[in-house]
């Protein structure tokens, strides 16, 4: 950057993005999204799919396909939406605000 009036500039044009928002929003969709596969694969029957979502009991543990398990994969769900959310946030809060 040259000086500080192109400075101001660009701060007023690179908007921030607020770290607690996007970890909550990110933590919504993802526990949402872990909850609703388990959910559909217990409609399912289990039934031959390409996606094993009973694989994630070696990674999550206590998880399994079952009305339980789609609780605890929602919070297991929001926890790591949570923290890909705000770390994504804070990584580019960093780099948007440069050499200040």
């Amino acid at each position: 950057m040259t000086g500080p009036t192109e400075r101001r500039l660009l701060a007023r044009a690179v908007a921030r993005m607020r770290a607690r928002i996007m970890a909550t929003s990110c933590a919504v969709v993802g526990g949402s999204g872990l909850l609703l596969a388990t959910l559909l694969h217990l409609v399912r029957e289990r039934a031959a799919s390409s996606l094993d979502i009973a694989l994630l009991a070696h990674y999550l543990p206590g998880y399994s396909v079952s009305w339980q398990g789609a609780l605890l994969g929602f919070v297991y769900g929001a926890a790591a939406g949570a923290c890909i959310g705000g770390a994504f946030a804070w990584c580019y809060n960093r780099l948007a605000d440069g050499d200040q």
